[in-house]
């Protein structure tokens, strides 16, 4: 059975956070990244961060991963 594996991009701002827990709540993701400047979200089960340089983003593995979620603001 195929594993459905949601990356976010921009995850610690407020509608990155949302996102990500509502997609860790969501039943239908088995796993769900967050590529994050530093550590330090809420902690859930299936959370993996991985801490990303966003001015290198070409070199961020997301190979697995089956949506891809941006959530990139202005500041």
């Amino acid at each position: 059975m195929k594993k459905n594996v949601a990356a976010v991009v921009g995850a610690t701002a407020r509608t990155g956070r949302y996102l990500v827990e509502t997609l860790c709540e969501d039943a239908y993701f088995d796993r769900v990244v967050a590529l994050v400047r530093r550590p330090g979200m809420a902690r859930y089960p299936k959370l993996e961060e991985r801490v990303v340089d966003f001015g290198g983003l070409s070199a961020v593995d997301l190979a697995g991963a089956t949506h891809l979620f941006c959530c990139l603001g202005q500041r």
